[in-house]
């Protein structure tokens, strides 16, 4: 049985050998070397080389100074006129008032009320240049230097405004808060000149009218009184000129009635021609007396 399996295989084994011997050959043309696939060329960039930045030692000998100008940046403040001198420090008040009072103002003067107060002082000078004034819906900075003015009891000082316009009539502000205002408008309401303003401390516009009738009205008042008591005075004044001069009529008139004995002096001397004759009898008047 064994004999047979081999003998199978044997011819298994020898038919394929003879069929691989019998497949037609394929002609070879030309170089059967593989092509490789083209690949697409990368850019080579080149670095720049650096140059080297040279290191310069100096020393403090050779180092010049070289002078710096700082121009200070204007404000939009410093282009507007001013009332009174420009100035700067912890003792200058300053603000931007506009004037909304429908006039040209003439003159501008600051009173310390301290002074007012103590002697009756009100010299102050016109803040304003001569023949510039401040006209109407014009804007301008206001200066004014408190260094020599002396504090009032409370420690702070106060200070009234005077103001004159082209048409010669002239207004008082009292105790006007300049410390506190950023930037203020005249105004004139009625017979009262006032100033609204925009505070330093605080939000939102305050008005000083109210506290300006209220300081014009005590004016009034005071000056009625004023005027009444010089009226009484006047008065005192004449009765007392009456009394002296009723006593001085009383007196001449005395003087007056003492004249009828010189008359009769005068006729007991009319018959003397020469003073011997009035001499040799003597004068009975001063016998008399």
């Amino acid at each position: 049985m064994k004999r047979i399996f081999y003998k199978v295989l044997f011819l298994i084994s020898g038919t394929v050998l003879l069929s691989g011997c019998a497949m037609t050959e394929v002609p070879v043309v030309g170089n059967m070397t593989p092509t490789p696939t083209p690949t697409e060329a990368v850019a080579v960039t080149e670095t720049p080389t650096e140059t080297p930045i040279p290191i310069i030692t100096t020393t403090p000998e050779d180092l010049t100074p070289v002078p710096v100008s700082l121009t200070p940046i204007a404000e939009a403040d410093d282009y507007l006129k001013t009332i009174g001198s420009k100035a700067q420090g912890e003792t200058v008040l300053k603000v931007k008032f506009v004037n909304n009072t429908g006039k040209d103002i003439t003159s501008v003067r600051v009173i310390p009320m301290l002074a007012l107060e103590r002697d009756g002082t009100t010299d102050a000078v016109n803040l304003l240049a001569e023949g510039d004034p401040y006209k109407d819906r014009e804007e301008r900075v206001f200066y004014y230097n408190t260094a020599l003015d002396e504090p009032s009891e409370d420690g702070l000082k106060h200070y009234n405004m005077e103001l004159t316009f082209s048409d010669n009539t002239a207004y008082t502000m009292t105790d006007v808060p300049f410390s506190n205002m950023k930037e203020g408008s005249i105004r004139i309401s009625g017979e009262v000149a006032y100033i609204d303003y925009l505070p330093v401390t605080g939000q939102g516009r305050v008005s000083l009218l109210a506290d300006e009738a209220a300081a014009e009205a005590a004016r009034k008042l005071a000056a009625e009184e004023e005027a009444s008591h010089k009226d009484e005075d006047e008065d005192e004044d004449y009765e007392a000129y009456d009394e002296d001069h009723e006593e001085q009529y009383d007196e001449n008139y005395d003087e007056y009635e003492n004249y009828d004995e010189y008359d009769h002096y005068d006729e007991d001397h009319e018959d003397y021609e020469d003073y011997e004759d009035y001499e040799d009898e003597g004068d009975p008047y001063d016998e008399e007396w």
